[in-house]
């Protein structure tokens, strides 16, 4: 969602072509683990500016060695996530100071990589960019009607989150599933007189199939079928969020989640685990801790929406300053 806002952004300015990384293959879009190197190498060869977004580390390292050590390329590198469950990041530190420019979307990736860096080319900037809610996809009409039924129900409250995948991280729910299943147990069997309702998107189930069949009848079993529903396939999360009162982040590690800028953009109340510092104006939770959770839950109900301060950041000139290139215009090649 980053690059497909970043690109927009500068369409008039770069022309970008993508190299992906993922499982999932996107038509006419080249795929790292089709282990094609002369197609990869062909096309770095061609850019001025290699952006790199790698998720996993040894994918960074490799195109950090690749498009800078060897074949000198303008490199620019975005840390999405909070590295310290890295291996090697003895490595990962050595090769970023060979690269051009580097943005840690927090401060505390920023603080384990670039240390005391004072040579301006590490800097910290959230990956948000706006979102243009006039060009998301519709809702599913099976979703809409969800929210326009939990909407009749008098006091309601709508919360929501998401996930891509269902994922373990140091024997725990990354996402936090499991814990906002407990939180709606707790919150529905509970004499307050707000109705709760839950929506967790995980986009795509190709793995722990168990663990979803297992919350489901969970679900099913302590009578929460017309109060939490989990939705299994990818839609616009930005536009749902706009739907909402409240948007939920469980996840027992982070980095700057752009889901979290995104809610606080729309006006939403945001609930947050404390695994890192996040933007003014979020309510914060103990990390995996259901009471803590629930308590945030109904704080957020009875709260006034704590505005965050205007966002001046200029994206465009930003972004153009990381990409310039003695050319007029930029070809930026994006893992």
């Amino acid at each position: 969602m980053h690059l497909k806002r970043l690109s927009r952004l500068l369409k008039d300015e770069c022309e970008f072509v993508y190299i992906d990384e993922g499982r999932s293959r996107f038509n006419n879009v080249f795929n790292l683990r089709s282990l094609n190197l002369f197609r990869y190498l062909s096309i770095v060869r061609k850019v001025d500016t290699v952006h790199i977004n790698s998720g996993h580390y040894l994918l960074r390292i490799f195109n950090i060695i690749v498009c800078k050590l060897l074949l000198h390329k303008h490199t620019v590198v975005t840390v999405h996530r909070n590295p310290e469950a890295e291996p090697c990041l003895s490595i990962t530190r050595r090769l970023l100071n060979k690269c051009d420019h580097v943005i840690f979307v927090n401060k505390e990736a920023h603080d384990l990589l670039a240390g005391c860096d004072k040579s301006g080319r590490f800097v910290v900037r959230p990956a948000f960019l706006p979102p243009v809610l006039d060009e998301e996809p519709q809702l599913p009409a099976s979703v809409l009607q969800w929210i326009q039924d939990a909407r009749t129900k008098p006091n309601h409250c709508i919360l929501v989150s998401n996930a891509w995948n269902l994922v373990m991280h140091q024997g725990e729910d990354l996402y936090g599933l499991d814990i906002c299943i407990q939180a709606a147990m707790r919150l529905c069997k509970s004499e307050c007189t707000t109705q709760y309702f839950f929506i967790f998107v995980v986009a795509s189930c190709t793995e722990n199939t168990e663990m979803l069949n297992r919350y489901k009848k969970q679900i099913k079993d302590n009578g929460l079928d017309r109060n939490f529903l989990i939705w299994i396939s990818p839609l616009s999360f930005v536009k749902l969020m706009s739907c909402s009162d409240v948007m939920l982040r469980t996840t027992n590690t982070d980095g700057d989640a752009i889901s979290v800028r995104e809610a606080l953009f729309l006006r939403k109340k945001v609930i947050a685990s404390d695994v890192v510092d996040r933007p003014r104006g979020v309510i914060l939770f103990k990390n995996r801790d259901v009471e803590s959770l629930t308590d945030a839950i109904k704080k957020s109900v009875g709260q006034d929406l704590l505005l965050t301060e205007n966002e001046t950041t200029d994206y465009k000139s930003f972004y153009l300053s990381l990409y310039k290139s003695n050319n007029e215009t930029t070809n930026a090649k994006t893992s």
